[in-house]
């Protein structure tokens, strides 16, 4: 039983582990479109983000 358990453990983790690594690329990545559009716009781009970009904030002004 324990072997299974532990079996179990470590596959939930790598599944969080690729679940949370798949949305901090699309954030990074949403950001970076963001971006790209407000100076194809003419505007500066002003970009806060903590830790991971999980949390942001994104600004632009022309």
């Amino acid at each position: 039983m324990d072997q299974r358990w532990n079996r179990w453990m470590v596959v939930a983790l790598l599944t969080m582990l690729v679940v949370v690594t798949a949305l901090i690329g699309l954030n990074e990545s949403s950001i970076q479109q963001a971006q790209e559009l407000c100076l194809q716009n003419g505007g500066m781009p002003q970009v806060s983000r903590d830790i991971l970009t999980v949390n942001w904030s994104f600004s632009c002004t022309t």
